[in-house]
Parts: C-alpha cells; structure tokens; sequence
C-alpha cells in the first residue's frame, strides 16, 4: 500500500502497539485524527476534555477523523473494498478519565444528540481504575481552554509531555507545578508556542480587564447615543466628519 502524497510505502513500517492515547485538551489539532484509530485503543483526557468532545461531536459533522466520543461504523463495500460504507450504527470509545467521572456525566457520552440514532456504550473508566503496562499522571496546566491536562509517563523511562502549556493565565500555579515535577523525566515532549526571545507579557487578567471595559465604553456610549440631547450632538460630529471627507 502506498501513499498518493509521497510515495511513502506504509507496510515497510512495523506496527505499532498502541496502548492508548494520550490527549492534552481539545483543540483540533491535537485531536483531529484520533476517529482514525482502531476503535480499541482508549482516549486519555480529563473529564472537562472528554465532555467538550462530546459536545462538539454532538453539533458538527467534521468527518471520520473527529470522531472521538463515539464513532459511526464503516464496512468496506462489496463492489470496491477500498469504500467503506456506513451501516448507519454508532459505537462509543473506550474512554479514560484522569479522574472519576460522576454517573450522570458517564451517561451523557452514550446519549445520542439526534432522535434517530442510538449509541452503543462504549467504556469510562478512570486512570486509578485502569491497568496500563505504565503510570500516567495528569496536571492541570494553564491554557486557553478549560480541561487542559500536561502528564508525566513513567515506565522503562520518565517522559514528561507539556501539551500546549503557558503560564500567563488563571493555572499559572498549575502550569508552575508541573513545571518542577517535570524536572527529573530524561525525556521531555514540548509543545509550548508563540515562543520568542523579547520581553513581551500581558496578563490575562489585564487583557479581560481590558475587554471589560472596552464592553462598558460601547455599552455606555450606545445608551447617551440615543438620548434626545446627546442623538443630536453625535448627529452634529457626524455631519462635521462627512464635511471633512467629501
């Protein structure tokens, strides 16, 4: 078999056994081909991740490659074996939650969003209750959305893995901490970005600070717009502003 973008022969490469898969948050481009795996391998991620994964499944349709949750099965068609088909079934994935989900929350990844489908439970369980040929622990670290995990890996080898980690957010602590743990892994997978050699920090909280009052500005300036007095003295800069451009 061999690729159309690079002639890259696949079987020449020898098969990977794949344990599971370990997901930092959810943002396309690190979940986006995960629909692609065997439907055995479990999903790693904490319980925030695995629910907005959930939801967006639920609302857009973005192809095979994205779906994580649940998985609609495909056959391969008689005519040609190289089309699968759908048999209209849908299967949830094997699922690991860095902590213990509550029941109602385990019962929301097997309801199906639409009338006509149904979604044979797939498993949830937890990283305390799984057995794994190595120790994953999570840490929550600061990142642009809610649920966003770093891990250390210990088996043969310590392997700390960052995800999209930053530290000028509401988790900075959190971003701190797993900063020292991490010290001691011989091998360290970053994924930080926007990484530069200049001085340049802005604050979250001054950033919010900023849209907050820039909200309070638009807000207050749409209301004194359209009182009596002041409709007609925005009505006159307007007519001075259309003087001077034409």
């Amino acid at each position: 078999m061999t690729t159309g973008l690079a002639g890259l022969d696949v079987i020449s490469y020898p098969k990977l056994d794949v344990k599971a898969v370990i997901l930092s948050h959810v943002h396309m481009d690190h979940y986006g081909h995960i629909g692609f795996l065997d439907k055995e391998i479990p999903v790693v991620a904490s319980p925030i991740t695995l629910a907005l994964l959930k939801g967006i499944q639920d609302m857009y349709s973005r192809g095979a490659g994205s779906e994580v949750i649940y998985f609609n099965e495909k056959i391969p068609e008689a005519k040609n074996p190289k089309i699968l088909k759908s048999t209209g079934k849908s299967f949830g994935r094997n699922l690991i939650s860095t902590i213990k989900c509550e029941n109602n929350l385990s019962n929301y990844f097997w309801e199906s969003a639409k009338k006509k489908e149904t979604i044979e439970e797939g498993s949830i369980t937890s990283l305390e209750d799984t057995v794994l040929p190595f120790s994953i622990t999570p840490y929550e670290i600061d990142h642009s959305v809610y649920g966003a995990n770093a891990y250390i890996l210990e088996g043969d080898r310590t392997i700390a893995y960052t995800g999209d980690i930053r530290r000028h957010g509401k988790y900075e602590k959190q971003s701190n901490i797993f900063i020292q743990k991490a010290r001691d892994a011989e091998i360290l997978i970053i994924e930080g970005t926007r990484l530069t050699g200049e001085n340049i920090f802005n604050s979250e909280v001054v950033i919010c600070i900023f849209i907050i009052f820039n909200k309070f500005i638009n807000y207050l300036f749409n209301s004194l717009k359209n009182l009596p007095f002041f409709h007609s003295f925005f009505l006159l800069f307007y007519f001075i502003d259309l003087k001077r451009n034409y």
